[in-house]
C-alpha cells in the first residue's frame, strides 16, 4: 500500500541538463512575452492565447518534475514522449481554431480527431496535476467525470439526464465553461504579469532590498531574525503574491540566519511558511484567487484589495507576536549593531526599488486595469535594472531570466487553475453546484447562517489539500 502511495504521490523537481535548462529557459520567455505584450493592449484572440499558455505550462511541468517521489532526477525520454503530446495536442487546437470558431457549440458535430485531441489534454492536464499538487484534486475530477457520464444512472435529486461523450467534450473544451474558462484566463491574463513583476524584481535586487529594509525595522529587537523573516516575507509577498516564490526568496536567507542566531530549524521553517503564505492575503498584489474574485463577481480588483488590507494586516501581526513571544521566553538576543543597517542607508542606497512600486500600487489602485499596470511596473523595472547594473549585457541576461522564471513560477498555478476549470465545467454541465447547495441548506434546517458554517467547514476541508484558486472555483 506504501508503495501504491508513492508511486501516484507528487514528483520532486528534475535536475535539469544543458539543453533541457534551455528548453525551459526558451519556453518560458516565450510564452512570457506573448502574454505581457497582450497585457500591453496587443490583439491576440483569446483561445489562440490559452492554448499556447497551456501548452507551456504543461511541458514546462513535465519538464520540470518528475513522475513521483521515486523516479530518478535525470533526463526522462517519458517526460520528453509527455512535452511533445502536450505541445502537439494545444498546437492542434491552434491550428483547427478558425475551423472551430465557426461552429455552433453544444450543435455542431465533433470529429474523432476534435475528441480525440480533447480527450489526450485533458489526461494531461490531471497527469500535470497529479506531479506537481497531488491526486486530491485528480481524484475529485474524476469523480465529477465519472457522475456525469453514469449520474444518468441513479435515483433521487442527483439524477441526472446523461450525457454523451461528445456533450461532455464539447462542455469541458470547447466551451468558456471549462477547462479554458475563466480560472485559466486569470492565470494566463492577470496573474502571470505580477509573477514576472516580482521575478524581474528579484532578478536585479529586490529581495535583498525588503531584506534590509525589514532587517533595518525589527533587526535590532529580541528575536530580530524570526521578526526580519517575517516582516520581508510580508513586504515580497505583497508583490510577488505567490508563497512559493516567497519561500525560496526570502527563505534562503532569513532562515539561516534564525537558525544562526538560536531558533530551532522547525521552528525557523514554520516562521517563514507561515509569513510566506501571508504573501497571497497582503494588497497590492494578492494571490490568483483574488483575480479570480473579480472575474467570477465583477468586483474591481482595488476594492477587493482594499478590503483585504485590515485582514492581512492582521494576520502578519498574529505571526509577528507569535515570533516576539517565543524569542521573548527562549531568550533569543537581538542582532548585532554590524547585521542591522540603518533604514536611511537603506532607502539612500536602494531608493530606485520604490519607484516601480509605488508605480504597480498606483495603476493597481487607480486604473482599474490590473494586468496593464503589472505590465507598467514591469517596464518600469528595465531603467532601475539599467541604474543598478549599468551594463546592457547583464540586462538583456536579467530580462530573459526574468520572464523565465516568471513563467515557471506560473506552473503550479497554471495547473491548479486549468484543473479547475475542468471541476468548474463538469459542475455547471451537470447542475451539482445547485444540487450541492441545496443540501448544504438542507442540513442547515434552512439557517442562513449555519449554511455559511457549514459552507465555511467543507471550504476549510478542501483547501488542506487543495490550491487556493481550485478551492475557490469550487466553492
Amino acid at each position: 500500500m506504501l508503495a501504491l502511495l508513492k508511486l501516484i504521490a507528487p514528483g520532486r523537481s528534475r535536475q535539469l541538463d544543458a539543453p533541457e535548462q534551455w528548453t525551459v529557459h526558451v519556453v518560458g520567455f516565450a510564452a512570457a512575452v506573448l502574454l505581457i505584450a497582450i497585457s500591453f493592449g496587443w490583439y491576440v484572440k483569446r483561445e489562440i492565447a490559452l492554448f499556447l499558455f497551456l501548452g507551456a505550462v504543461l511541458a514546462l511541468a513535465f519538464l520540470t518534475t518528475t513522475a513521483n517521489p521515486l523516479r530518478p532526477t535525470g533526463r526522462s525520454w517519458f517526460a520528453w514522449g509527455m512535452v511533445a503530446l502536450s505541445i502537439a495536442s494545444c498546437g492542434y487546437f491552434v491550428a483547427m481554431q478558425p475551423v472551430h470558431e465557426m461552429r455552433l457549440p453544444m450543435i455542431d458535430e465533433l470529429s474523432a480527431a476534435d475528441i480525440a485531441a480533447s480527450i489526450v489534454l485533458i489526461a494531461l492536464v490531471m497527469e500535470a496535476t497529479r506531479r506537481c499538487i497531488g491526486m486530491i484534486l485528480v481524484v475529485l475530477v474524476a469523480t465529477f467525470l465519472a457522475y456525469a457520464i453514469f449520474g444518468s444512472k441513479l435515483t433521487g435529486s442527483f439524477a441526472h439526464r446523461g450525457f454523451s461523450t461528445q456533450e461532455i467534450v464539447d462542455h469541458l473544451v470547447f466551451s468558456t465553461n471549462g477547462l479554458f474558462g475563466p480560472a485559466l484566463e486569470v492565470a494566463a491574463f492577470l496573474v502571470l504579469v505580477f509573477v514576472v513583476f516580482g521575478a524581474l524584481l528579484d532578478r536585479i535586487g529586490g529581495a535583498d532590498f525588503f531584506y534590509d529594509i525589514a532587517n533595518s525595522l525589527v533587526g535590532k529587537q529580541v528575536g530580530g531574525a524570526s521578526k526580519v523573516a517575517v516582516v520581508s516575507s510580508g513586504l515580497y509577498g505583497s508583490i510577488s503574491g505567490s508563497p512559493t516564490a516567497d519561500v525560496v526568496t526570502t527563505g534562503s536567507f532569513s532562515i539561516p540566519l534564525m537558525i544562526k542566531t538560536g531558533t530551532s530549524r522547525t521552528y525557523a521553517g514554520a516562521i517563514e511558511s507561515a509569513a510566506s503564505t501571508g504573501g497571497a492575503l497582503l494588497p497590492p498584489v494578492m494571490g490568483s484567487a483574488a483575480f479570480l474574485m473579480t472575474d467570477f463577481t465583477g468586483i474591481p480588483y482595488a476594492t477587493i484589495a482594499l478590503s483585504a488590507l485590515i485582514p492581512a494586516l492582521l494576520y502578519y501581526q498574529s505571526v509577528f507576536l507569535a515570533a516576539h513571544f517565543k524569542a521573548h521566553r527562549d531568550g533569543l538576543s537581538p542582532m548585532s549593531e554590524g547585521e542591522t543597517p540603518s533604514i536611511l542607508a537603506v532607502l539612500r542606497r536602494d531608493w530606485a526599488y520604490l519607484l516601480p512600486i509605488g508605480l504597480l500600487v498606483w495603476g493597481v489602485l487607480s486604473l482599474n486595469r490590473p494586468a496593464f499596470a503589472g505590465a507598467i511596473a514591469c517596464a518600469a523595472l528595465l531603467p532601475v535594472a539599467l541604474l543598478r547594473h549599468p551594463d546592457p549585457v547583464r540586462l538583456v541576461k536579467t530580462v530573459f531570466f526574468g520572464l523565465s522564471d516568471g513563467m515557471r513560477g506560473m506552473i503550479g498555478v497554471g495547473v491548479a487553475c486549468a484543473i479547475a476549470g475542468l471541476v468548474v465545467g463538469t459542475l455547471s454541465m451537470t447542475d451539482l453546484t445547485g444540487k450541492i447547495s441545496s443540501g448544504l441548506f438542507h442540513m442547515s434546517g434552512g439557517s442562513p447562517i449555519l449554511t455559511i458554517l457549514v459552507a465555511a467547514f467543507v471550504i476549510i476541508v478542501l483547501g488542506m489539500g487543495m490550491p487556493t484558486p481550485a478551492v475557490y472555483a469550487l466553492s
